[in-house]
C-alpha cells in the first residue's frame, strides 16, 4: 500500500515538473529551460520529515519555556517597609554593587551578613 502511495507520489511530482518546464519554455522561448526537477525519493521525504519534526519540537520547547521571574524593585514592596527589611531582601551580588557605590573597605571579602551590616550601619 505505502509503496503504490510512493510511486504516485512521484509520477504526480514528475508531472508537475514537465508541465512547469514545457510552461516556461512557452512563456520564454529564448531562455534555456530550467534543469528538470529532482526526483522525489522517499529518502528525501524521510528527510524533509526529519527537519519538519526538528523544527516543531524546538518550537515546542520555546512555548513552554517558563517567562522568567520578574525583577525586584522597591514598587513592589509595601510602603511600610523600612531600609533594613530591603537591604535584607537583596542578593549577595546586589548588596556588593551598592557597597562599592557607598566606597566601603573590604567588601570583596565580606559575607552577605557582613555586608548587610556594614551597609546598615553606614545608611
Amino acid at each position: 500500500m505505502i509503496e503504490r502511495i510512493e510511486a504516485r507520489a512521484m509520477d504526480v511530482a514528475d508531472a508537475a515538473g514537465v508541465a512547469f518546464t514545457r510552461a516556461v519554455a512557452a512563456a520564454l522561448p529564448d531562455v534555456a529551460p530550467p534543469a528538470p526537477p529532482k526526483r522525489v525519493t522517499p529518502m528525501r521525504v524521510l528527510a524533509v520529515a526529519f527537519v519538519v519534526a526538528v523544527v516543531a519540537m524546538v518550537v515546542a520547547a520555546v512555548i513552554r519555556r517558563p517567562s522568567p521571574a520578574p525583577a525586584r524593585s522597591s514598587e513592589s514592596r509595601p510602603a511600610g517597609s523600612s531600609g533594613r527589611t530591603e537591604l535584607e531582601e537583596m542578593t549577595k551580588a546586589e548588596l556588593y554593587r551598592l557597597a562599592a557605590d557607598a566606597n566601603l573597605p573590604g567588601r570583596s571579602s565580606m559575607t552577605k551578613a557582613q555586608l548587610l551590616a556594614a551597609l546598615s550601619s553606614s545608611s
